[in-house]
């Protein structure tokens, strides 16, 4: 089983040039292996059993890299697959037609590209407008508008795509891919440090560019021009020679944020390089313009840093290699069907398949291994009744969780 699971972790999106999250190609040489003691503000609870992971399985979604609901109330889920299609799974099943059919348009070929982020704005039933995120055959990152189809609401029209936003970059990993709308209607992207190893151009510190940050752009504002506007109260606005898109910056790859729903407060899974994977956490109302560390830093540790020095926003959970490899970034629970859940930050790992939940409390942050399961975690998604997701790329399914509170 150790052999199969190591094969799927180098074959499907493994980690550095082969995981669609970002890990580093020699974490699958280490995969699995026997948990070692969690490091940073965080503590970990011994395994559990999967037997509560899962309360329905859907099956026949290809490479996910997304699991979206919009707001319009339709109980559909609109599913990311990474060589370019959308399809849309209603009432358990998966729909016979694909909501979007790109291939011709994205690149794909490195296991880090492809179509990897999808947001609807707030009030998507009467906007009936969508943003994508994925590489172009070039591997360039761009961001279009689309709008769906004027005869079919279960259709997006390539015709109608957009420009917003359009990234070089240096190599074909680390791109990123997270697009979420925030409590305050602006759209947020993710992108990754370019790629190479240890960000050989420093990219995630310089403000110059707009690698390895998470970018704040208005691109509802005037929704029928291409491109976006600055919002005013971005950090950077004001300081000559910024990019004045960037909210935050030293990250090597968030490859999954959200918003809590209920706070918003912004939780993010950033990938880490060769030792560490972390989870960093901000208030929501919080100073803006904050410095994850990276690649100074990883995690709580120094990487190209000959010391710790004040002036960082440190992880609040952060685990090593090979207890996990690849983090996945995932979603506070706020849904219905399990009392005990709610307000439970629930997050994986791609390589080892493994589910957590992290709570704060009194005494700081603990974090609980709530599953193992043979999953490669890509991605989480939020439904309209605000149940919880996850997607295994390894099968191409996507699995209602279960209770994951106990």
């Amino acid at each position: 089983m150790r052999n199969h699971r190591l094969a799927l972790a180098v074959l499907m999106l493994a980690c550095a040039a082969t995981v669609v999250a970002g890990c580093d190609s020699d974490a699958s040489s280490r995969f699995a292996g026997s948990p070692v003691p969690t490091t940073g503000p965080t503590s970990a609870a011994a395994p559990v059993t999967q037997t509560a992971a899962t309360a329905t399985t859907i099956s026949g979604l290809g490479h996910i890299t997304n699991i979206v609901a919009p707001d319009d109330g339709s109980g559909r889920l609109f599913v990311t697959d990474q060589v370019g299609i959308i399809r849309i799974v209603r009432n358990g099943a998966v729909a016979p037609k694909p909501a979007l059919d790109i291939r011709a348009r994205v690149g794909s070929v490195g296991n880090e590209q492809g179509l990897l982020g999808l947001a609807f704005p707030v009030d998507f039933a009467s906007k009936q407008r969508a943003y994508l995120y994925y590489t172009d055959l070039k591997g360039t990152s761009r961001v279009f508008r689309i709008r769906v189809s004027a005869g079919d609401p279960d259709v997006f029209d390539p015709a109608t795509l957009q420009p917003v936003l359009s990234i070089a970059q240096p190599y074909a990993n680390h791109n990123g891919g997270q697009l979420a709308f925030g409590p305050d209607g602006y759209l947020y992207l993710g992108f990754g440090d370019g790629g190479g190893a240890g960000d050989p151009g420093n990219r995630a510190q310089n403000l110059r560019v707009l690698l390895g940050k998470i970018l704040r752009i208005d691109v509802e504002s005037h929704p029928d021009s291409p491109g976006y506007r600055v919002p005013a109260d971005n950090p950077f606005v004001r300081r000559a020679g910024a990019r004045h898109e960037i909210w935050a910056y030293g990250l090597r790859n968030p490859w999954r944020f959200s918003f809590d729903s209920a706070t918003g407060d912004l939780w993010i899974g950033d990938v880490g390089q060769n030792k560490y994977e972390e989870v960093d956490y901000v208030r929501a109302g919080s100073k803006r313009g904050l410095d994850f560390g990276w690649s100074l830093y990883e995690g709580n540790h120094l990487y190209k840093a000959k010391s710790k020095k004040a002036g960082f926003t440190w992880p609040v959970s952060e685990y090593a290699h090979p207890y996990g490899e690849c983090v996945t970034g995932g979603y506070v629970y706020h849904g219905s069907a399990y009392p005990a859940e709610q307000g439970l930050y629930v997050f994986g790992d791609y390589v080892t398949g493994k589910l957590f939940t992290l709570k704060r409390s009194a005494s700081g942050w603990t974090r609980r291994l709530v599953a193992t399961t043979p999953w490669g975690i890509t991605s989480f998604g939020v439904d309209g009744s605000g149940e919880l997701w996850a997607a295994d790329r390894n099968t191409g399914s996507i699995h209602l969780l279960g209770d994951l509170s106990k």
